[in-house]
Order: structure tokens, then sequence, then C-alpha cells
């Protein structure tokens, strides 16, 4: 073999060589198996991980090694998901798992994550459904930021009743007549952070009597109302609303209501709707306004329709009253739906100059206005002149009223009643004015206000006056 003919030779060897191993690479290359690592779930004490199964794609056994910040967590792992605990809040860690068969790295994989901050149970509410005279029924809804598994710590009265209770909803029985009671839930994760909810209430005096609290829909928006409905009930009840003052709540000021009492002794219903916050942060207050959309009239006409539809309620004696923002309220449901009503009994509010001027009441409705003459924040004059002076026009009252002074039986309180009464002798639909002479803005009578008159009870003063009339 000649020089250039073995040189040729040696070429052709060099470049099959070449060409085996280029496509032994090749081959290696498109054999070596995808590796990934995925974080599934993760709170603030956890983290669980996942990876591929390279057991199928390597046709062979796979063990894995699992490394956190550089250290190794565990070995001789044969599942590809793994959850690690103990984990600090609001952290970054690095993990990394590595693929071995028989001793030989397959494959390795990193991933970088942050647990949460270790934040507790979001705040809650307890939703009181009824109440009787030994029992209360309860429910409460809490949301969990990282959902955690929780359970609950129930507390009566300060005293442990229920640890580790699973559920939202509960019964609590056996409860005594007419007492003052504070249910305590503590929503409890799994890292014992706590969140805690009160919720106080008062059983009630009589057996059979029933409290409740609705819930409905309207106009897209949960709304709530409290009803109570005495121990003695007959085919055609008479129904009082109540619409309470900005700032205030359905459910707490139902539980010391002389109108409960009242109720009972009288046999009517009573119903206390809830407003909602609208016009100031965490100031429930009544829209009587056409230009703000929350439709608190149209609300409280459809809360009437539902009770009307569900209870034995006598359509002819329905009643109206109210304090402050839900004086205001009142008035805005003489001009709205007044044709529903038998009587209104406004306290320290008053009713729109829109509605005066273009929703005048389709019928004379009966009138008892409550006013102390040093309210500050709804001033007596001149509003309450105008007011008197318009119904005492639309009822075709006498312009002379019948003046008296209830007995000053509390001087200490710096106030007196004098009852101004303008009879309606066509219609026989009276107005009334109370006149608090040096009451401020308060509801005459009212235990836990010291600074109110005390010579009557506003209440009494209301119920006597709406029993006079039906529709």
């Amino acid at each position: 073999m000649d020089r250039n003919t073995l040189k040729l030779f040696v070429v052709s060897l060099l470049a099959v060589g070449l060409a085996g191993f280029l496509e032994s690479c090749s081959k290696q290359e498109r054999s070596a198996p995808a590796f990934e690592l995925k974080l599934k779930d993760r709170s603030d004490a956890r983290a669980v991980i996942a990876w591929t199964n390279l057991s199928k794609a390597v046709n062979g056994y796979c063990t894995y090694i699992l490394y956190l910040d550089g250290s190794e967590l565990a070995h001789e792992l044969t599942d590809t998901v793994f959850e690690m605990t103990g984990l600090h809040g609001s952290t970054a860690y690095d993990c990394q798992v590595v693929a071995q068969q028989a001793g030989q790295t397959l494959a390795q994989a990193s991933l970088q994550f942050s647990t949460f901050t270790n934040y507790p149970p979001n705040p809650f509410n307890i939703f009181a459904d009824s109440v009787t005279s030994s029992s209360l029924s309860m429910h409460w809804l809490v949301t969990e930021p990282e959902n955690r598994p929780l359970h609950y710590d129930i507390y009566l009265n300060g005293k442990l009743l229920l640890e580790a209770y699973p559920a939202s909803e509960l019964k609590l029985t056996e409860l005594s007549p007419d007492i003052h009671y504070v249910v305590r839930v503590e929503a409890v994760d799994d890292q014992n952070n706590r969140t805690a909810a009160v919720l106080p209430f008062a059983t009630l005096a009589k057996e059979g009597a029933l409290l409740l609290q609705k819930r409905m829909t309207y106009d897209g928006d949960e709304r709530t109302y409290v009803l109570y409905l005495p121990s003695y009930q007959s085919s055609s009840m008479p129904l009082l609303m109540f619409f309470h003052g900005a700032g205030g709540y359905a459910w707490k000021s139902m539980q010391d209501s002389p109108f409960k009492a009242l109720a009972e002794q009288e046999h009517f219903m009573v119903v206390f709707p809830q407003a909602t916050i609208w016009d100031q942060p965490d100031i429930p207050s009544w829209n009587v306004s056409a230009y703000n959309p929350v439709d608190d009239v149209g609300f409280a006409e459809a809360m009437l329709q539902q009770l009307t539809d569900s209870y034995p309620i006598n359509p002819g004696r329905v009643y109206a009253c109210g304090m402050s923002s839900g004086g205001f309220m009142t008035y805005a449901l003489a001009f709205s739906m007044g044709e529903k009503l038998a009587a209104i009994a406004p306290v320290a509010g008053f009713p729109t100059a829109y509605d005066m001027i273009n929703h005048p009441p389709q019928s004379p409705l009966p009138l008892l206005h409550i006013h102390g003459t040093s309210d500050s924040t709804v001033p007596y004059l001149p509003e309450v002149t105008s007011t008197i002076a318009y119904f005492v026009g639309k009822n075709f009252c006498d312009t002379d009223p019948v003046v008296s002074e209830m007995p000053n039986t509390h001087p200490e309180d710096g106030s007196s009643v004098i009852v101004y009464t303008f009879n309606s002798p066509y219609y026989h639909k009276p107005v009334v004015l109370y006149k608090i002479d040096g009451g401020g803005h308060s509801w005459p009578g009212a235990v836990y206000d010291p600074y109110t008159n005390k010579d009557i009870m506003a209440e009494w003063e209301i119920w006597k006056f709406f029993r006079q009339f039906s529709r």
C-alpha cells in the first residue's frame, strides 16, 4: 500500500469513528430523562413539593434525595411527593431533588419558594339565628388566609363550653330565661393562631316567644332584620317596625328593647330592620335620598311583604317608628308607602323637603312626633314647626292644639314633656307633638342614657298612640 492510499485509509477510519462518537452522544442527549420539581402547596409552616417520576423513563427503580438550603432533608425516597413541615413563616427556601439509580445520579432539579406570613384566621362575626327562653341557635363563617384547617373553642360567659368543636354552627340549650349571656367563639388553626368573636344576647322572658334574625336578598345585597314573635299569637297580629339610629345595630337594639315586653303584654309583633353602611365608615344609617343607590325604602317594603306572606300580620295595623336616622326613615316610608301604614312615630327626625313638595302622603296618617328642644344633632327649630304644620294641614286637624304637661317625675334630668295634640275631627288622624323641653338628641326613657328625659318611656307612649288606629 503506497503512502497516499494509507493516508486515505486512516482518514476514512477517523471519519467513521467520529461519526459513531457523535451519534452516540446524540442518543445519550435524546435519552436523558426530563426532570422537573414543582411546588404543590404551602403555608407559613409547611410546603408540599412534587417531582417527575423517572422510574418509567429509565426502565428501572429510582430513589430520590431531598436537600433544603444545601442540607440533606431526606434520602432513599421512593414517592414523588414530599411534605416539609416545621418551616418558618415569611422565609425564602432553596430546595433540590436528586434522582439516583444504583448509586448513580440520573438527574436533578431545583426550586426556590417562600413561605407565607404566619397569619391568624380572618376576623369574623357570629350570627344569631334564633333565641328562645332557653336556647340560642347561631352560626359563623371564618375564612383562613392560608386555607389551614380550623376548629373552634366556645365559651359561655367566660367559661369553656366546647373545645376543638369542628362545625361552624351550634345550638345552645338548657339556658335560663331572661338572662344576659355572652358567647365567645375562638377560631384556632393548626399553628394555634386564634381569632375571636363575641355575641351578647339575652334569653327571652316568656316560654313560647321567639326572636329570629332573618335574611333576605334585596337589590342584589343581603339584608337582615330581627323579628320578635310574642308567646301569644292570634290569626291577625299588629306589626310594629322600629328603625334604629345612625350607628345602630338591629340585633343589639332588640336585646334590651322594652318593645319586647310590650309586645308580650299587648300581643303584637316587632321587627327591627338593619341599615347598611353607605355614608360613613362603620356607621350603618338609613338612606332617605333618591340620589343614593341604596334603596332602603324598597327594602322596607320588600321586608314587609315577606313578613305578611309568612306570618299572621294584620295588614291594616302596621306601624312605623324610629330614632334619628330611623326617624328620617319613618317619614320617608310615610311619603312612599303611607297607604300601607296605620300610624307613624318618628323621634328626632324630619321628612325631607323634596318629599314634602313632590311626594305628599296619599292619605292622612296619624303622627306622633317626639323631639328635644336642645337637640344639637337634629335641631328642633325650625323643622319641627314646619313639619307639624304640614301634617296638621294634610290631616285637616284643628290648628289650635290641646296642650298638656306630663308629670315632671325626674326633675334631675333637666327636661320636661309638653304635649301638643292637634285633633282631626274629620279624618280622625290626629297630629301629636311631644316637646321635650330641655331634652337633647336622645330616646326618652332609655335606661342606659343618663342624659335623656326619664319622665316618659317612649316605647309605651308610641304604642299607646299606635293602638288607637287601623287602616
